[in-house]
């Protein structure tokens, strides 16, 4: 292996600092190392931002994009229902809503390898089962959306906050502000890391770690939660993870020999044709990561089925 100087050495920031303490909301990974503080803390702290919408407005952007490049592009209550198999080989994928199988010659997974895996038939499962220990979670970020009117929010909090709390499991909050359906309100995002052990508990467990949240952000913010007029969080009000359809943003554990505490998967997956270009790959570079892995996946695509990169070729209109 080579190793370049310097991606061992660590963030400036002091051990105590409390921007040391954003990592985990930048990062998909329980313990980051040095190269995972030091990267994404920068990158961060040099440019931080949000985009407007989250990312429904990102997916807005490339679903356009691939429209005009040709692609079908579905329809958000479109959801996979399962990976068409052919012997070892995948074929396609099915979708809930119809008996059509849309065949590919790759097909690109951007999303978790366990929800990927309840997509396959049963008998082909078990090839996951030794991949999954390699990035496991056994914490998870708890994200509670506060709806409020504007006027209830402290002057010059703008839009994003890093808010010490010593009292909860990671040691701060992560405030986002963001707008509401209503002009005159704002929907104030909390989050948080939790251990993921805390779902089996049911919603009387969630509920008790919401309450500290609350006492956490009223030490800063305490005239607030008395002008909330609606109060949500995906580990209780959104259905498909409740189903266990769908899981919550997983911080990873990774091995011991994961290289300086950024590599999880490869690109490869336990199914001939799939590749995986979620956050899973290189958990330790956050969204960077994600960018990553999605630019690795296409270049194995364009090698495997020998395609010609289409943003080159294809004349402008």
């Amino acid at each position: 292996m080579f190793c370049f100087p310097g991606l061992d050495l660590d963030t400036p920031l002091p051990s105590g600092a409390l921007v040391r303490k954003l990592t985990p909301f930048v990062t998909s990974v329980e313990s980051p190392g040095p190269l995972t503080r030091a990267r994404a803390l920068g990158r961060t702290l040099a440019g931080p931002a949000i985009f407007a919408g989250g990312r429904e407005g990102l997916w807005h952007v490339l679903a356009e994009r691939a429209r005009e490049l040709g692609a079908d592009v579905l329809a958000g209550d479109e959801a996979v229902e399962r990976l068409v198999l052919e012997g070892a080989d995948t074929t396609g994928v099915r979708l809930t809503k119809t008996d059509t199988i849309y065949r590919a010659g790759m097909v690109v997974a951007a999303t978790d390898l366990d929800v990927l895996t309840r997509l396959v038939p049963e008998k082909q499962r078990k090839a996951a089962t030794k991949v999954l220990p390699t990035v496991s979670a056994q914490k998870a970020l708890l994200t509670l959306n506060l709806v409020l009117p504007e006027r209830a929010l402290p002057r010059g909090l703008g839009t994003l906050a890093l808010v010490d709390a010593p009292s909860l499991d990671g040691g701060a909050l992560l405030l986002q502000v963001g707008p509401a359906a209503q002009a005159d309100q704002r929907v104030l995002t909390v989050c948080v890391p939790a251990a993921v052990g805390l779902r089996a508990g049911g919603e009387p467990a969630i509920r008790a770690l919401i309450a500290q949240v609350h006492t956490a952000l009223a030490r800063v913010m305490p005239f607030t939660r008395q002008h909330v007029t609606l109060e949500s969080t995906p580990w209780i009000d959104a259905a498909h993870v409740v189903a266990g359809r769908a899981e919550v943003a997983p911080l990873f554990q990774l091995p011991p020999g994961a290289w300086l505490g950024a590599v999880g998967l490869t690109t490869s997956s336990p199914w001939k044709r799939v590749l995986l270009a979620g956050r899973q790959v290189l958990p330790g570079l956050g969204f960077e990561g994600e960018v990553l892995a999605a630019q690795r996946a296409v270049k194995v695509v364009e090698t495997t089925l020998k395609k010609n990169d289409p943003l080159k070729t294809r004349k402008p209109a």
